[in-house]
């Protein structure tokens, strides 16, 4: 996709504001999106959908169209959210009360909170954390990497880890802004997308229930 929006701005920048060319971004992005929501996979199609985005922002999209996008998604979210699938709908719920379902979907963000926690300012010790330890946390090694962080190097390190990944993104953003190479820079807009945005997965815990979660190599994670 890097390589269509660069191909439809060989003439300069400013190809990409006229209406056409943008038709035809959004068409070539949109049947992959679809697909995937079709799955259905929302939380990927989301990833998709946001990159596509996050794209046209460093491609020199002219303002008036961030600005009719921003006002669009204002005025639809309230029917989106009121038409999300019931799994969607659900994932949400447990996000806001995770309490409600303790064994079930809400087990993993419980454990993590319990994790993070129990490190306080310096950790408990690297081994020697208790959820980590005893398998509440799993798997430990990737998606609850953050977690286990937390608990056994408290907050010192974690927050340390924040403020780098942060620089990491905003450099990756800067260099999508600033690369001379027009494909450089759209995958690099692409790829500082991909640290930033979770991606959606589903596995089974220790104790064999079913567990939602949206993970990523980056410290942002929606535990659903």
């Amino acid at each position: 996709m890097a390589l269509v929006l660069y191909k439809l701005q060989l003439k300069g920048k400013r190809e990409i504001n006229k209406p056409w060319k943008l038709l035809i971004y959004f068409a070539l992005w949109g049947i992959p999106i679809f697909l995937i929501y079709k799955q259905p996979d929302l939380g990927t199609a989301l990833s998709y959908l946001t990159a596509m985005l996050f794209m046209l922002f460093v491609s020199g999209l002219d303002k008036k169209y961030m600005v009719v996008a921003i006002l669009a998604v204002i005025l639809l979210a309230p029917y989106v959210v009121q038409h999300l699938p019931a799994h969607a709908k659900a994932r949400i719920e447990i996000f806001k009360n995770p309490e409600s379902d303790p064994r079930g979907d809400g087990y993993n963000l419980i454990q993590s909170r319990l994790a993070i926690g129990a490190g306080q300012f310096l950790g408990m010790g690297v081994l020697k954390g208790n959820q980590t330890q005893l398998g509440y946390l799993s798997p430990k090694t990737t998606d609850f990497i953050y977690s286990v962080i937390g608990e056994e190097m408290g907050f010192v390190v974690s927050s340390t880890i924040v403020v780098l990944y942060v620089i990491l993104i905003t450099k990756a953003i800067g260099i999508g802004k600033n690369a001379e190479d027009s494909i450089g820079s759209y995958i690099a807009a692409r790829n500082s997308w991909n640290i930033i945005f979770p991606h959606g997965r589903k596995y089974r815990n220790d104790s064999w229930t079913s567990s939602n979660n949206w993970c990523s190599a980056s410290i942002c994670k929606l535990w659903w």
